[in-house]
């Protein structure tokens, strides 16, 4: 889909369940559909997409978006809309099921702000106890063995889960504990 398109789509005030069923395949619901579309009516994945749709449109839509129903024949029509805001947080978070959705960029989750110096402070003082008590970390010590590598070390704990932090870093850390926490002592 072009930027032209894609600023339409944004800024368009409801989007029907045929226009987000089109918008979540990564289609243009305007551009002339060739005969390989046709099919798309028997296509699962697209029958899944409209499923899906559909039924969160019923959560999501809002009366305020919705006409009242129409009747054909013996059959009432419910034409449900949204607004683009609703439906692309709503298809953020399902984003594994519609990789063609081109709107994903726009959602980008913002910068992690920094920790606080509490927060900082009290996830040293955590991992300083925790490796006094679980590793025998001793902050007075000049050698530690739960700083290095070895197989009772931190470092190597932390391998055994995927968790891979170095040697130096854990050194670096328990130092800055002590430096904030001094007076800290492990058990006798």
């Amino acid at each position: 889909m072009d930027q032209a398109a894609l600023e339409y789509w944004r800024n368009i005030d409801l989007w029907s369940e045929e226009e987000l069923c089109l918008l979540l395949r990564g289609r243009d619901p305007y551009e002339e559909h060739d005969e390989t579309d046709e099919n798309e009516a028997n296509d699962v994945g697209w029958a899944v997409v409209k499923g899906i749709a559909s039924e969160k449109l019923k959560s999501i839509s809002t009366e305020r978006d919705n006409p009242e129903p129409k009747r054909a024949g013996d059959h009432t029509i419910v034409e449900r809309h949204v607004s683009p805001e609703d439906a692309i947080k709503w298809a953020n978070q399902k984003r594994s099921l519609f990789p063609h959705f081109p709107f994903f960029s726009e959602l980008e989750a913002p910068p992690e702000k920094p920790i606080s110096n509490t927060e900082r402070e009290n996830l040293l003082a955590m991992v300083l106890g925790m490796a006094m008590h679980s590793y025998g970390y001793d902050p007075n010590a000049s050698r530690n063995s739960c700083t290095g590598e070895n197989r009772d070390s931190i470092h190597a704990t932390l391998s055994q889960y995927g968790l891979n932090v170095s040697a130096d870093t854990i050194q670096r850390r328990l130092k800055d504990a002590v430096s904030l926490f001094p007076d800290a002592k492990p058990p006798k």
